[in-house]
């Protein structure tokens, strides 16, 4: 598994989380698996989880951002350690989305029994990325890791592939996305 750096933090503390990611790509599916390491879990048990939710980022939340090489849009997914969620299609960061986006994509999260961390699993289907499932080869798909992990005013922000910074981070920013 791959390790999610830490690029911004509001925490002084000495024991920081560890977040570990990796994928699968098929021609019809990315797979995710992300896997957290931490001593708390900042999250509402009774938020809703039959349907996205805005504002999970509030709480401890793994996330994809991604899309298909060539798409001016991408996609933003999001699932607590209580399985809530949030997908979204981002139009223009900042300026235009879609709350009604559904991909259908299915995700499990389990927090361990020790309470120490959590895994989530998630499989997105390439349609809903706008993916022409007819095509032989596996379509190019590029994109960011993310968590945000903490209570308020004391958070961890980790990515895949944006660089370090002094302020709290913009996840939305397509330039830093790699083809997986």
């Amino acid at each position: 598994m791959n390790l999610l750096k830490l690029i911004y933090s509001q925490n002084n503390t000495i024991q920081v989380p560890r977040v570990f990611y990796e994928y699968s790509l098929t021609k019809t599916h990315l797979s995710l698996h992300f896997s957290v390491e931490t001593n708390s879990i900042f999250a509402d048990p009774d938020f809703p989880k039959h349907k996205s939710c805005w504002g999970l980022w509030n709480m401890d939340v793994v996330e994809f951002y991604g899309t298909l090489e060539g798409n001016p849009h991408y996609y933003e997914f999001q699932v607590t350690p209580y399985n809530q969620y949030c997908e979204l299609e981002i139009i223009k960061p900042h300026k235009e989305l879609n709350l009604l986006y559904k991909s259908n994509f299915t995700h499990e999260a389990k927090i361990h029994p020790d309470h120490l961390g959590w895994d989530v699993t998630c499989t997105i289907p390439l349609k809903s990325l706008g993916s022409n499932t007819s095509q032989s080869n596996t379509p190019n798909v590029r994109g960011n890791f993310f968590a945000i992990l903490g209570f308020p005013e004391k958070k961890y922000y980790f990515s895949a592939f944006l660089p370090e910074t002094k302020t709290s981070p913009d996840f939305h920013q397509p330039e830093h996305f790699r083809v997986l």
